[in-house]
């Protein structure tokens, strides 16, 4: 099969002419499916190895190429069911549930074209609930210009993508202000609305205006919090609103429950002279912004209170916040006079010292003038840096380095934001009065 060659109704499709002569619907086999010894040991689901370069996604379509690779080989289409028997899963059936949910979603849209059963299954509402619960690997870094430029890098081309990575399908240009399990939220370049949208699906949902006036220094938290329980995939948009002429701020938050906004009771006075730079990063429960005076200023969205946070003397706006090892992390850049790269990791409550990594990174990449910023974790492994106009992906395990992206462009307003590569979807709201405004 060829790669992905073609774009219809927003989806990767596969330029093939047997596309669908790939694998048709297989007949369940006497016996049970194919043994574990068939099957070489990188193939099988879960199956890690340090010495190998394949990442999961790329084991993953592989595991699946093969399985149906030794289906045809073994005429499973010819064996027919005894009806004395209880119904035995087939391969096709395993693959189905329990590898394709832990796939990245350009993956899943080229796999729609291997047969009329999975194009409906990967279609279907509850897969790509279950998708969004099962994958949550950051797949790579959105770029977004002051300007509406948008571009994206993804850690692996053949399995991470989105098939409009300059977002086109919005009704305007737009600057991408969060991310979070696969939705972006943006704002018009030129009517200033909010729009959320799945750059996969190319789904997209324009929020009503807010009650406040949302200036150039409010910071913007996208949640969606995949649950078992939260089918609708509904988000919250929590605005931190900076008062002119004031030290407080105030929290408004939109739902799209019942597709309004509200502001919290309480306004915190801690900001004082500082701005909210970065990201909103979001962890259990609460969004996180880092402040240029020294902490970070988290909201609880469920209970709808704020709390902050000190962070080392060397905080900068270089630095982010990540989660490593399941827990919150301040992440911090440093260079010596030598032109040697550092990583210095702070974590638990206090924000105290944990560790030292030092890079090793090719000097094709970088020059030592360029400025040096870390954009986040993809995983407790691969760290994602900026240097320069560069955009790097660091195994911090294998001590290697490759170049995902390079813009012309550099500065302090261009936003780089980690993204997840998922089928969720953008729900419509619910109508008003339907759902009571908590």
């Amino acid at each position: 099969m060829v790669d992905t060659t073609a774009i219809e109704d927003g989806y990767f499709l596969i330029d093939s002419d047997d596309s669908w002569d790939i694998v048709d619907d297989f007949l369940k086999p006497e016996r049970d499916v194919l043994p574990t010894h068939d099957l070489p040991a990188s193939f099988v689901p879960g199956y890690s190895s340090s010495g190998s370069d394949m990442d999961d996604a790329d084991m993953r379509e592989d595991f699946i190429s093969e399985i149906f690779s030794l289906e045809r080989k073994r005429g499973l289409r010819d064996v027919f069911i005894h009806k004395d028997r209880p119904p035995t899963p087939t391969l096709q059936d395993i693959v189905e549930r329990h590898v394709l949910p832990f796939l990245p979603a350009k993956s899943l849209c080229r796999f729609r074209a291997v047969c009329k059963a999975w194009d409906k299954w990967i279609a279907y509402p509850f897969f790509a609930h279950r998708q969004a619960l099962e994958f949550q690997g950051i797949s790579g870094v959105f770029t977004s210009l002051p300007y509406g430029e948008t571009s994206f890098a993804g850690l692996n081309r053949r399995a991470h993508g989105v098939p409009d990575t300059s977002l086109r399908f919005l009704p305007e240009q737009v600057i991408i202000l969060a991310s979070h399990n696969g939705l972006l939220c943006c704002r018009g370049l030129e009517t200033s609305c909010y729009y959320v949208c799945n750059p996969v699906t190319k789904k997209q949902w324009r929020l009503p205006n807010p009650n406040f006036h949302h200036g150039s220094k409010t910071a913007v938290g996208l949640v969606l919090d995949v649950g078992v329980f939260n089918f609708g995939a509904n988000f919250e948009i929590v605005c931190v609103i900076p008062q002119p002429d004031s030290e407080f701020i105030v929290f408004e938050i939109y739902s799209s429950r019942t597709d309004s906004w509200r502001h919290t009771t309480d306004v915190c006075p801690e900001l004082q002279d500082g701005n909210l730079i970065g990201n909103s990063f979001y962890r259990e429960g609460c969004v996180h912004w880092m402040v240029d005076s020294g902490f970070v200023l988290m909201f609880d969205v469920k209970n709808e209170e704020f709390g902050i946070m000190k962070l080392p003397v060397g905080f900068g706006p270089s630095c982010a916040l990540a989660k490593l090892g399941g827990e919150l992390c301040y992440l911090e850049p440093r260079e010596d006079g030598s032109g040697n790269r550092y990583i210095l990791i702070y974590g638990d409550l206090d924000m105290r010292l944990k560790a030292t990594v030092q890079l090793h990174i090719n000097r094709v990449e970088s020059a030592a003038e360029e400025p040096f910023r870390v954009l986040g974790l993809a995983n407790d492994n691969i760290l994602l840096l900026l240097l320069g106009r560069w955009q790097i992906a660091y195994d911090l395990k294998e001590k290697t380095s490759r170049v995902l992206d390079h813009w012309a462009v550099n500065g302090d307003h261009v936003r780089y934001l980690p993204y997840i590569n998922s089928l969720v979807d953008v729900p419509q709201p619910c109508p008003r009065g339907s759902v009571e405004d908590y």
